[in-house]
């Protein structure tokens, strides 16, 4: 299938501000409310008056992914709903069974020792869904190793994609409605994790391949704008997860407007985006386990620039190493589970 090389520039830029977050997390310390101890990080933590870089990283990945599927698997119906759920598992599974079960063997040599939760509650974990479960409901922190919540997120988001893209290209305009109904009466009651309240980023990447792509660039603009406006205006007013969500379409428009103008035509450029574009779930499955592991050997309390250059440079080489080899592992193991 032709790549789209602005998605694949968009993917790298998101697991950036991840990987950069985290970083900065874990090299800063927390405090018993959750905010960061130390000054120690490689870049602020907050752009566009207030936004978390984390959200704008996870945004990026909600609405990518919308459009991404939309792109590749289109509508689903009956006849391929079987495959699509398959293809999804054999994308998401392999890799993290893998990177769990070494982060885990890791974790009990580093600490000498594991949880003693009874075995059963290990299942949660098996399937993706411990980091947002324990940040949703507070239960599944138990063999919680590898994930961040975003992973049980986007897994129950993929359930329920089939319905969410059949009414699109069935009802767009009531669809559209109905999610934004939900989500305004959603925001104000429910934390902003709940994964209905990413609906609208995933809506936003299907409606862009399904219909706004081939508009005129500046019909998007202009509404875009407007919203920028509004956000800038009544900013005080606007929770943080709608404000959120406009950054993060202006973001993916501007990416997706620029590179797709620019139409990068180098074959060997085109091939080390794919490269590293295809390593991002990899390196969202080992990071964070990494550096909470390497930023563990400092005295954070003295930590000059220059340690956090340093320890950001080994970080980002031993990620992209990890990656590749969990890419590999997780192809190998999906050949044995699935195609034998």
């Amino acid at each position: 299938m032709l790549r789209i090389i602005s998605f694949d520039i968009i993917r790298i830029f998101a697991c950036l501000c991840i990987l950069i977050i985290h970083f900065n997390a874990s090299v800063s310390g927390y405090d018993l409310f959750g905010n960061f101890v130390y000054n120690n990080g490689i870049l602020p933590n907050t752009y566009f008056n207030g936004v978390y870089l984390g959200n704008i990283g996870v945004g990026l990945f909600f609405i990518l992914s919308g459009a991404s599927l939309q792109y590749s698997s289109g509508v689903i119906t009956r006849k391929n709903l079987k495959q699509f759920y398959l293809k999804r598992i054999k994308a998401i599974y392999p890799c993290f069974w893998i990177a769990f079960f070494v982060a885990t063997l890791v974790n009990f040599m580093w600490y000498r020792g594991m949880t003693h939760a009874a075995a059963e509650k290990i299942f949660i974990s098996i399937l993706g869904l411990d980091g947002y479960s324990m940040l949703i409901i507070g239960r599944g922190y138990e063999f919680y190793q590898v994930g961040e919540w975003f992973l049980g997120c986007i897994i129950i988001i993929y359930l329920f994609y089939p319905i969410l893209s059949n009414a699109l290209n069935s009802y767009p305009k009531l669809t559209t409605l109905i999610i934004m109904l939900m989500y305004i009466g959603g925001v104000q009651t429910f934390e902003e994790h709940w994964f209905f309240l990413q609906f609208p980023y995933f809506i936003l990447g299907i409606l862009y391949v399904k219909i706004f792509k081939n508009y005129p660039k500046v019909y998007l603009w202009i509404p875009t704008i407007v919203m920028i406006v509004i956000r800038i205006i009544f900013n005080d007013y606007l929770h943080p997860l709608t404000i959120a969500i406009i950054i993060n379409w202006g973001l993916f428009l501007g990416f997706v407007s620029f590179f797709d103008e620019i139409n990068i035509k180098s074959d060997i450029v085109k091939t080390r985006l794919a490269f590293f574009s295809d390593l991002t779930y990899p390196a969202f499955l080992v990071h964070h386990k990494l550096i909470t592991l390497l930023a563990g050997l400092f005295n954070l309390q003295v930590f000059p620039y220059r340690y956090t250059i340093t320890l950001f440079i080994i970080y980002m080489i031993l990620t992209i190493y990890l990656s590749y080899k969990l890419k590999k592992a997780g192809k190998l193991l999906s050949s044995k589970l699935f195609d034998a």
